[in-house]
């Protein structure tokens, strides 16, 4: 719970915007009310003629009925979105509970498979790879055949391709040798870390222009740390 909730703050921390772009949206919407205000101080100081004035009045009146049919019209819409986004939500937490159930089970069953000695490492690792190979050419061939028989399987493979491909394949047998020699249950405490390095590390890379960090974002950090603490110092 401490690492839900840890992870949950980190995530929200990062998802506000920061004061800067804050000030940016604030200085944006005030500027409407600006220009509306000079605008009506012109009208007061240059008065029409009595056409002209009456055409203004008339298309005043125009303008505030379909100002008026349009509220109704929004008002409509708007008594409907909050339905929509209750069900966009809730279909949305089903998806993650289900998402969660698949993945703790699928890390249950795969480190009892690793920690049998009937297939060694390696092995369930190959054996792994194969399903997952043959998904991802059936995508492939699905999406891009035309691309692959123009320029081959290898373009724009380039320098940073191919870390990305060694450090994914890197922590591919990382996870393999977590799940074999420890438990699923510390393999969940790998992602958060990893955002909360991910974090520290940008805002090291930024040096001088990164904003402080916001309370909610340390109060999760400690919590992730907390949680990973008592885990690993509870009896087998």
């Amino acid at each position: 719970m401490l690492l839900t909730i840890g992870v949950v703050l980190v995530q929200l921390s990062t998802a506000e915007p920061s004061p800067a772009a804050a000030a940016a949206a604030s200085s944006s919407s005030s500027s409407p009310a600006a220009a509306t205000s000079s605008s009506d101080a012109s009208c007061s100081t240059d008065p029409l003629p009595s056409s002209s004035a009456n055409t203004a009045t008339s298309s005043t009146d125009a303008s505030s009925s379909s100002a008026a049919a349009a509220s109704s019209s929004s008002g409509v819409s708007a008594a409907d979105a909050p339905l929509d986004e209750s069900k966009k939500r809730t279909l949305g937490f089903a998806a993650v509970l289900v998402a969660c159930m698949c993945s703790g089970l699928a890390g249950a069953v795969m480190e009892g498979l690793l920690k049998s000695d009937a297939q060694s490492l390696g092995t369930r690792n190959l054996q792994v790879g194969v399903v997952s190979l043959v998904l991802a050419m059936l995508h492939l061939l699905s999406n891009d055949a035309h691309r692959l028989r123009e320029g081959g399987f290898f373009q724009g493979y380039t320098p940073l391709v191919w870390s990305m491909v060694t450090l994914d394949s890197a922590g591919g047998m990382l996870v393999s040798m977590l799940l074999k020699y420890t438990s699923a249950t510390l393999k969940n405490f790998a992602a958060p870390l990893g955002i909360i390095l991910n974090i520290l590390l940008s805002r090291l890379r930024a040096k001088g222009d990164a904003p402080p960090p916001k309370p909610k974002f340390l109060l999760g950090a400690a919590l992730v740390i907390l949680a990973l603490g008592l885990f690993t110092a509870s009896p087998a």
